[in-house]
């Protein structure tokens, strides 16, 4: 049989295993507690799945890349290299406005992330 170590306390295991036994628990314990810090910077649940449907189009992939370009790839706020694109008015509350590239705003993660938290939105 073919072993290999354990990724964690390095204990020999068999070949196709990541973890031993006694690793496994607290691995996915910790990958848990990773999966709820990232839901807490983005809640998936709490978009809905209009808004969903919305981002993930090609209208607005193709939209988001047209305002990053306009853009320069610049943040509009600090200046850094942008990669995210913003809805000045949100579109929770401004749906007609979703598709207007003057209701949007190339930012940087950091600023994005910002502005996201200031508006309530979490991350």
């Amino acid at each position: 049989m073919l072993t290999k170590q354990c990724a964690r306390c390095k204990k020999i295991i068999p070949y196709g295993l990541r973890y031993c036994e006694a690793c496994q628990p607290a691995i996915e314990t910790q990958k848990r507690h990773a999966d709820a810090k990232r839901a807490k910077y983005y809640d998936q649940e709490r978009r809905d799945k209009q808004a969903t449907t919305f981002y993930n189009s090609a209208a607005w992939k193709l939209l988001s890349k047209t305002r990053l370009q306009k853009d320069e790839y610049r943040c509009q706020d600090c200046g850094g290299i942008a990669t995210e694109v913003h809805h000045e008015k949100p579109i929770k509350t401004h749906w007609h406005l979703r598709f207007d590239i003057n209701n949007l705003k190339s930012l940087c993660t950091s600023c994005h992330n910002k502005k996201r938290k200031d508006e309530g939105e979490g991350g």
